[in-house]
């Protein structure tokens, strides 16, 4: 049977004919792979067989040559780079040949086919003609329409496959080609999409080239060319999308081609193009996050210290005045309410990002650009303006100062607070999203206004806040449509965080309206989350977050409440626990309830502390219930409640540690659930500072054994083997003297810390370090801290040569390599060994490059490290007289 045939039959609505053909490639494939991936090739490039076949081969080629799964994303890489290289050579020929294919279809597998061979072969130095081979191919067949449109899909495909981390300067030989292509085929719209799209997809590859000012103009008016003189919306796109790129990555390469790209982005937003404004508006939203970006640098070298590389060309101060508005008009222009628009990123969502932003550059000035348009709009009879008004101020009420504008954040209260209740949906829900962002950054002048007599304007009650009527209508709209109630939970949560971020005083604000309407606002949000359309627009999770933070944030006059309120929110869980699932949509929201239920119950904990002690028992079953349960993503939400019980109940844990110690040994050790595994062992730490001494020791064995065989396990992730040396720190100074009997444990940690290979020309690898390194010294230090307390700080002696070895390495890492706090931590290490060790060690510290740390602690532009040089310093000298 023919491999064509083969390749048909697999797709056969015919089971057993399907079955059978799938049957012989797998057979095929694993008698004898090498022969399989060139039969495949050559059926790729086939043009007389059936492209359904054809495109099926290239498919099972490129799956037989990468996977999304790294180990077995080594194991075919590894198989390939064993091949002959003529074999190798010989099936790339063919899938170059494919590239001249009639099918659009095939030559696009087969570019998939080349990019996925070139991502083995370009990082390992296998392949250093790729490029000049694809745009000899061009040449070769006499820069044809079809093979031109091949390779530079295949070269987009090979940037997008290499990625950042693979340098790959060679880009830049085919980057003349590329710009040569897209000028010679102005009415060949696919090869000049082709064309973009590759420049694109290299432009992180071909950082040289921006540094000629020359180069970086032919590529920005070719680019502007595209705009400029073509009709095609995609094209226009992948344009802008090009300025995206280039505004993040090379932003000084920018400043003679604003202007022009300012006129373009005001008439692109007088188009219909949706795809093309929502560009433009990343653009702009990208030149703000890099302006954003480069004072934060700033303000850290002088901070510090240092040359300032890059100074902001304050493009965004420049255009503020009259882009602003036009980007507000963006908003009228909107539609009404549809139900396509959950999920989905639009032009409103993204013009409320950008403003956003805007108004963290500007600050206060963006008040005074915009007051126009929102006091107009704001009091329309249409809808759609007042929609934009109502948008507009929610987008750049976060950047401004309330002492400078309290009277406009009121007056713009009062007239909000009549739409809370407006005929219009979308007016609804934007009112209730522009609540929340004044709730949140503007709190304290809302809670002052009084509820006014709209005739006279005079105050009915001065005791009567208009927060109250707010907060009521709020509440109301929770029975409103899933799209307007989504954003009146998350706006009552905005209250609380509000609350914490103007630093409102908790007695006062409960006074003022909280404590009155603590039951309803409670009452209102969990039934909210048991409405039969709760899963559309997120509301469920909006209103259990809400919930929660309003638990969080319990009035103390209101405990009396919260403590009735357990019964309903326990046996809610409980129930949660017994239900059978009966489709997987179901077990979905069943699972995501079980883990709201359980952040409430660990709110209340937090709330009650000890006086949870009656309902421990059913609290603890419930979890274990949700520990049991495989397919459950509640796991961290119930490790959360056991940290919480532990904090509330103390010694009174006890009686539990029995059935839950081995679900947070199951936590600790569940190294591919990183968060679990964290949270796990913050449980374990809290378990020994709430016990300290009276731990049993078979669980006090069970946990540092557990934890020293993780720390040694090299397949451990290395922040989660860091945060063990953290947690085996915590565990060191809550047991002092009891940790005598781990010390064995701790050399061998060392010495893996000091066999890390660290590459310094990557910052991660850089902040890592520095963590690992402050682990470190913080299990030094409360180890002769916790023996200092328990007067035998001489069992440290036998530590100190390890250490030494370690604060040599420390003191060997260059100064902008090592963080001022790891030379503090450091020095403070030896200040705490010589107070309790004294003369015993003292002759041991010093060398030279103790002396070393010593002095960059004194001289350092740091108060603190200066301080604590200076200590050492006199311990020394006192010593040394």
């Amino acid at each position: 049977m023919e491999l064509t045939s083969i390749l048909l039959g697999s797709q056969s609505n015919n089971e057993k004919e399907r079955d059978q053909c799938l049957t012989l490639l797998e057979n095929a494939q694993s008698e004898n792979l090498s022969l399989f991936l060139k039969h495949l090739c050559e059926e790729l490039n086939n043009e007389e067989s059936p492209i359904e076949a054809r495109q099926l081969a290239g498919l099972i080629l490129k799956n037989n040559l990468y996977s999304h799964d790294g180990n077995r994303r080594k194991e075919l890489a590894d198989f390939w780079v064993s091949c002959k290289a003529d074999y190798r050579q010989e099936l790339k020929q063919q899938l170059f040949l494919a590239l001249n294919s009639t099918s659009k279809q095939i030559r696009r597998t087969s570019a998939m086919c080349v990019s996925v061979i070139a991502s083995v072969e370009y990082p390992l130095g296998e392949w250093k003609t790729l490029f000049e081979d694809l745009i000899q191919l061009i040449e070769y067949f006499n820069n044809s329409k079809q093979v031109s449109e091949g390779v530079l899909v295949c070269i987009s495909f090979i940037c997008e496959e290499l990625g950042d981390e693979n340098e790959c300067s060679e880009i830049s030989l085919v980057l003349e080609p590329i710009l040569t292509i897209i000028q010679q085929n102005e009415e060949e719209i696919e090869i000049r999409v082709a064309s973009i799209t590759t420049l694109l997809n290299s432009l992180g590859f071909i950082w040289e080239i921006f540094e000629s000012k020359e180069d970086t103009q032919i590529i920005f008016n070719t680019i502007f060319s595209c705009i400029k003189n073509s009709e095609n919306e995609q094209l226009i796109d992948l344009s802008f999308q090009c300025l995206v790129k280039i505004a993040y990555l090379y932003y000084p390469s920018l400043d003679p081609y604003m202007d022009e790209i300012f006129q373009f982005t005001l008439v692109i937003f007088s188009s219909n193009m949706e795809n093309v404004i929502l560009q433009a508006i990343e653009f702009w939203s990208t030149i703000c996050e890099e302006e954003i970006s480069i004072s934060e640098e700033n303000e850290k070298v002088k901070e510090f210290g240092g040359e300032i590389e890059q100074v902001s060309k304050g493009y965004i101060s420049t255009v503020s005045e009259t882009l602003l508005p036009e980007m507000c008009n963006l908003f009228i222009k909107q539609p009404d309410f549809s139900e396509e628009e959950e999920g989905v990123w639009n032009i409103e969502k993204a013009t409320i990002v950008c403003l956003t932003i805007f108004s963290t550059i500007i600050g206060d000035q963006i008040f005074t650009i915009l007051a126009n348009f929102i006091n107009d709009n704001l009091i329309s009879d249409e809808w759609n303006k007042k929609d934009a008004a109502i948008l507009t101020l929610g987008s750049i009420i976060g950047g401004v100062e309330t002492d400078n504008f309290p009277e406009i954040i009121q007056n713009a209260t009062k007239i909000l607070s009549q739409y809370l209740t407006d005929n219009n949906i979308k007016v609804r829900h934007s009112t209730n999203f522009t609540f929340s962002q004044l709730f949140t950054f503007h709190l304290r002048p809302i809670l002052e206004i009084t509820t006014m007599d709209n005739n006279n304007n005079n105050n009915v009650n001065k005791n009567e806040l208009l927060i109250k009527q707010i907060v009521q209508e709020l509440l109301n709209s929770l029975s409103n449509e899933p799209y307007v109630a989504s954003n009146s939970a998350w706006a009552l949560q905005s209250l609380m965080v509000g609350k914490n971020e103007c630093q409102i005083d908790d007695e006062s604000f409960s006074l003022n309206f909280f404590s009155d309407m603590f039951v309803q606002i409670v009452e209102k949000l969990f039934e909210t989350t048991e409405r039969e359309d709760a899963d559309e627009y997120n509301l469920r999770c909006y209103a259990y977050e809400a919930l929660i933070s309003i638990l969080n944030n319990t009035p103390k006059n209101c405990y009396n409440i919260l403590r009735e309120l357990i019964e309903p929110f326990l046996s809610k869980l409980e129930n949660s626990l017994k239900i059978e699932v009966l489709s997987q949509k179901e077990e979905v929201i069943l699972l995501q309830t079980q883990g709201y239920l359980c952040g409430i119950i660990q709110s209340v904990i937090s709330q009650l502390q000890n006086d949870i002690l009656d309902y421990s028992g059913r609290i603890i079953q419930c979890l274990i219930l949700v520990f049991n349960n495989k397919h459950s993503n509640s796991h961290e939400e119930a490790m959360m409640c056991i940290n919480s019980l532990i904090s509330a109940l103390k010694l009174d844990f006890s009686n539990f540690l029995p059935k839950i110690h081995g679900y947070i040994i199951g936590g600790i050790q569940s190294r591919h659930e990183l968060k679990l595994c964290t949270l796990s062992l913050t449980t374990t730490t809290n378990l020994f500072r709430n016990f300290k001494k009276q731990l049993p020791n078979e669980y006090k064995n069970n946990y540092i054994e557990i934890l020293i065989t993780s720390i040694n396990n090299p397949k451990i992730n290395r922040d989660t083997c860091t945060s063990m040396i953290e947690t085996f720190a915590d565990i060191a100074i809550s047991l002092a003297k009891d940790f005598e009997p781990y010390l064995e444990y701790i050399s061998p940690i060392l010495k893996q810390q000091l066999e890390l290979n660290i590459d310094f020309r990557i910052e991660k690898d850089v902040h890592f370090l520095a963590r690992r390194r402050n682990a470190i010294l913080e299990l030094y230090t409360a180890m002769i801290q916790g023996f200092n307390r328990d007067k035998i700080g001489h069992l440290f002696l036998d530590l100190i040569p390890d250490l030494l070895i370690f604060i040599q390495q420390i003191a060997n890492t260059p100064d902008e390599d090592r963080f001022d706090n790891i030379l503090i931590s450091t020095v403070q290490l030896i200040i705490d060994i010589l107070l309790i060790l004294n003369k015993k060690v003292i002759h041991l510290f010093k060398t030279n490059y103790v002396s070393q740390l010593l002095k960059e602690c004194i001289t350092v532009n740091d108060k603190k490290a200066n301080q604590v040089g200076l200590k050492a310093l006199k311990i020394f000298k006192t010593n040394f007289k």
